[in-house]
């Protein structure tokens, strides 16, 4: 499995560690989080997800282009 890098794939510059927030109810604010399979809608919960399946993403940004390479742990 591919690992973050320390160096940019487009330009060689020096990448930077973070996560993608995701806006929840009201003002909570949470990690964004890979699920495998197709999207199934709630009518209840806007999409149904098994919270076994969420894998949390990491995502590292260049300083000097800001390209995002994003990872599913």
């Amino acid at each position: 499995m591919p690992t973050p890098s320390d160096t940019c794939l487009k330009c060689q510059g020096k990448m930077c560690d973070g996560f993608i927030v995701d806006n929840g109810d009201g003002h909570l604010k949470l990690a964004a989080a890979w699920h495998p399979g197709e999207i199934i809608t709630s009518i209840w919960c806007g999409i149904k997800v098994q919270q076994g399946k969420l894998r949390p993403i990491t995502a590292n940004r260049c300083d000097s282009c800001g390209f995002v390479e994003m990872y599913a742990m």
